[in-house]
């Protein structure tokens, strides 16, 4: 009752051969099954559902994906290139035939040989998504050039906030900042922002968020127990936006998402009704993924409380006083053009980073409590994102990674230490410890 991949009794076939042809509509798999040539075909150019079909193809080596000379042709190549079996992909071109059936009718005793030079010739997915990635590079280096070659990026990015009215929470601003920038790292950062209604914590949010595109982030008001896992959005290297963590419904929603954040994807089983019966299915969601939260709750899930950096809005007399101090004040346009082709570059860049220092830091840190065994890596992650952030003013080793320096390591100190010490309860004196 629902559109699948057509031909999938060809699949042993396929992996027996080592590779299968993935064409669009079903009369092209019976043309290439005439000449035993594995195939499956899609239910219409954008008929591609990772979730359903990846997983039929996990152990097949190459994929040769046709490409016809029309509008559908993008839609293809757009579901190629994010699915998790895009360096098994390649594309092949019938050119000046539409696809296999109108190769065959032009010439069927020479079909063979024109179909096996077709896929002699496939172009690797990958080589195409890397020529499209540094011909994008060098486009938006041109926007973007003077604003990466700063030496304080952060003094910037506090001018552009003050610009759009944002006044105090300036660490809040800045690690919002660096943890939108961290996306691009293997582990990502997260930090969930507490504070009572009306404290400010959703417009300084808004306001960081501006400064990226939105390929950058997903933001959701609210999500059902199992939406992380069905929902079809990309997550890979993205910041997933919850504005109210109350909305995160339920404990098996706080699981899926405590499972991202930690192993970096998702993989669930669950079990459909189909024609023939019941039958499991294996999900997976790509990350890794980091996450930010907002609430006005004091305790949240404790397990997802420990795998983010929890900040507090500043609700105090003064800062209410600054806020109200602006009421009415006109604010300058800021020209966010250079700061998302910024972000964009960044996520198209060699983003690896080694820290020489990271074990001579770790063994500074006294181990006073059991969670600073998670609070080095908040810091770990805040000062990879720092070299991410200044990579043009940064060394590359010999494998081309970025080096940090001890300034990525001061500005991370500068941003966590009051965060950290709070958390590790290290700035409660002994006497209101007792009390």
């Amino acid at each position: 009752s629902h559109p699948v991949l057509y031909g999938q009794l060809h699949l042993d076939a396929a992996r027996k051969a080592g590779f299968v042809v993935i064409a669009e509509g079903e009369s092209d798999v019976h043309t290439l099954g005439e000449h035993e040539i594995p195939a499956l075909g899609l239910p219409g150019a954008s008929g591609w559902d990772e979730a359903r079909d990846a997983a039929l193809l996990k152990d097949i080596p190459k994929i040769y994906l046709i490409i016809e000379p029309d509008s559908g042709s993008e839609a293809v190549k757009k579901w190629a290139s994010a699915s998790a079996l895009c360096d098994r992909i390649f594309l092949v071109s019938l050119a000046p035939f539409k696809d296999p059936s109108e190769l065959h009718i032009d010439n069927p005793k020479n079909f063979d040989a024109a179909f096996k030079r077709a896929l002699k010739n496939a172009t690797p997915l990958s080589d195409l998504l890397d020529a499209e990635r540094r011909a994008r590079s060098k486009e938006l280096w041109k926007i973007c050039s003077k604003l990466a070659r700063q030496q304080n990026i952060l003094g910037h990015v506090r001018a552009a906030l003050a610009q759009m009215g944002v006044v105090g929470e300036a660490i809040t601003a800045m690690i919002l900042f660096l943890t939108f920038v961290s996306r691009v790292l293997p582990e990502p950062e997260s930090v969930m922002i507490k504070g009572p209604s009306s404290a400010g914590k959703r417009f300084v949010l808004d306001k960081v968020r501006g400064l990226f595109p939105d390929s950058a982030f997903v933001m959701y008001t609210s999500m059902s127990e199992r939406a992380l896992v069905y929902d079809d959005t990309p997550l890979k290297n993205r910041t997933l936006i919850l504005v109210e963590a109350a909305g995160l419904t339920g404990p098996i929603a706080n699981l899926f998402l405590r499972s991202i954040l930690s192993e970096g994807s998702l993989k669930h089983v669950t079990v459909e009704s189909t024609a023939i019966g019941l039958r499991s299915r294996v999900i997976e969601r790509e990350g890794p993924t980091g996450c930010v939260l907002t609430s006005t709750s004091i305790r949240l899930d404790p397990e997802l409380e420990t795998r983010m950096l929890e900040i507090s809005a500043d609700d105090t007399v003064a800062q209410t006083r600054a806020i109200l101090d602006q009421v009415g004040v006109e604010r300058a346009t800021v020209d966010l053009t250079p700061w998302h082709a910024f972000a964009e570059w960044i996520a198209l860049s060699d983003n690896r980073v080694v820290i020489p220092f990271a074990n001579r830091l770790a063994r500074l840190i006294p181990p006073t409590a059991v969670r600073l065994r998670r609070a080095v890596h908040h810091l770990m992650r805040m000062i990879k994102a720092n070299a991410v952030l200044h990579q043009e003013s940064r060394k590359r080793d010999k494998q081309g990674r970025i080096v940090a320096e001890l300034e990525d390591y001061r500005v991370a100190r500068d941003l966590l230490n009051n965060l950290i010490s709070r958390e590790v309860d290290s700035t409660v004196s002994a006497t209101m410890r007792a009390t």
